[in-house]
């Protein structure tokens, strides 16, 4: 399976220690774990369960701090859900994120 290749809006970032990541790596990033990680999206998985999978929205909720969900989105969460907000609120904002309409 072939790497799957940036798109076009991802671009390397830095974490908060200034070390530079990129959205992709593969075996050969890595030449010395080559075999333990794989191509994205093939065994053993280390980037998810299955090929396609960088399109997955993952959203958070719970006891979180209101001033925490700024951060939270930054690193990549599609949604914040904290204490408090409702179940009409909820779906509405769940039916966006995955584009499915009222039932």
């Amino acid at each position: 399976m072939p790497m799957r290749k940036a798109r076009a809006d991802e671009a390397d970032v830095s974490t908060e220690c200034g070390i530079t990541v990129a959205p992709v790596y593969g075996p050969a990033d890595v030449p010395s774990f080559a075999d333990a990680i794989g191509e994205p999206g093939a065994y053993p998985f280390t980037r998810g369960n299955f090929a396609g999978a960088d399109d997955t929205k993952v959203v958070v909720g719970g006891t979180i701090p209101a001033s925490d969900a700024p951060r939270l989105i930054a690193i990549g969460a599609a949604g914040v859900f904290p204490n408090g907000t409702t179940i009409d609120e909820l779906v509405s904002r769940m039916r966006k994120l995955t584009g499915l309409a009222c039932a």
